[in-house]
């Protein structure tokens, strides 16, 4: 079963409806609406909560392999087991051939029972062949991580059974969502999340919302060290386990801009002239939702033969207003300047964002 799937069978199985589910969690029953179709997936306080409504593991809400508790079952109403029923008397004198006939049906009945345990170990034995083909078929086609964010946990501590980190930016800070269940838990132990990068660490307390899993919401100043290693540290009577839970790098991209710059240009002799510049920038959501990153004034600069020749701020142009949302654009024109065509030139754009951050791109032969 999906996400979503077991989501609203739980929801069922409690006989609340999607606009009451969504009341109990502060959502919109749309909200709901859209996990039990999985085109969402909740949040990780919403799945510690949908877990402590409904009685479930959060792995038993998430793993498709894993199934939901089902109720014990019971004989059907007036059918009543018991051993003194089923218990055989025999006269105390039996005849030879009666008893070599109770021999052989015992032994009969031994072979059938031990040949239904074999066959029960074999069909066991290839449905874990098949559930780890499942696994194998769903890590290969499950959608890819996007690649602006490197977050790799193949190498986490053999001492967890399970870590996650995800990557995000709310305009000011790096923001990471960490979960990590250790294989040993014990509840005596003081737990942080340690950020260690190469020239120091942050540490962060971990939060137990239930028992053996350690999750926390990290925020990291822009401009801190965006490669660094995240571990789970367990202390308990001054021994301590480190254990590693994974890697990020590259988190900076989440807060840099997307633009590309369109030199226009033309010779006459040598003299290049007519140089006009264009510079678009996406402003597409990225996979972690709103962009919040937004450009607000910029330079361009003219270099040929590595010389800068000139410099012009750029011009804010609303090219069209069904762009307006998606592409934010800028020009700018250089004057005319001698030059050959076998000279390199090369134009450099410095755009300024909303937070007072300086970008660079460049063009040119």
């Amino acid at each position: 079963m999906t996400t979503g799937e077991k989501i609203a069978a739980l929801r069922r199985e409690k006989g609340l409806s999607q606009e009451a589910l969504g009341e109990q969690l502060g959502l919109s029953r749309q909200a709901v609406s859209k996990w039990e179709a999985d085109q969402a997936v909740p949040t990780m306080d919403n799945l510690v909560e949908l877990s402590r409504l409904f009685g479930v593991p959060v792995d038993t809400i998430l793993r498709p392999e894993e199934e939901l508790p089902g109720k014990e079952a019971e004989p059907p109403e007036g059918v009543k087991i018991s051993a003194e029923g089923l218990k055989i008397s025999y006269a105390p004198v039996l005849t030879k051939k009666t008893r070599w006939f109770i021999i052989a049906l015992a032994v009969l009945l031994l072979v059938s029972v031990t040949g239904n345990l074999y066959a029960m170990v074999r069909v066991q034995g290839m449905q874990a062949q098949v559930d780890r083909l499942t696994e194998q078929l769903y890590a290969v086609s499950k959608p890819a991580e996007p690649a602006a964010v490197g977050t790799d946990l193949e190498n986490m501590s053999p001492e967890l059974s399970e870590a996650s980190i995800e990557c995000s930016f709310d305009g000011q800070n790096y923001v990471l969502f960490i979960n990590a269940i250790p294989v040993l838990f014990d509840a005596a132990e003081q737990a942080q999340f340690v950020l260690r990068y190469q020239n120091g660490a942050m540490y962060f307390d971990a939060d137990s919302y239930l028992e053996g899993m350690y999750t926390a919401v990290v925020r990291t100043a822009v401009g801190n060290p965006t490669d660094f290693s995240v571990y789970l540290t367990l202390t308990k009577d001054d021994q301590t386990r480190s254990l590693l839970v994974g890697a990020c790098k590259g988190m900076e991209v989440l807060s840099a801009l997307d633009a590309v710059v369109y030199p226009e240009f033309s010779w006459s002799g040598d003299t290049l002239h007519a140089f006009t510049t264009n510079v678009e920038v996406n402003m597409q959501p990225t996979p972690w939702g709103e962009r919040p990153t937004s450009p607000v004034s910029g330079t361009a600069q003219l270099h040929i033969d590595g010389v800068t020749v000139e410099e012009q701020p750029l011009i804010y142009e609303n090219r069209d207003t069904a762009y307006r949302d998606e592409q934010i654009r800028f020009t700018c024109r250089f004057d005319s300047h001698a030059a050959t065509e076998e000279q390199d030139w090369e134009v450099w754009v410095r755009l300024t964002d909303n937070f007072g951050r300086e970008h660079l791109f460049t063009a040119g032969k």
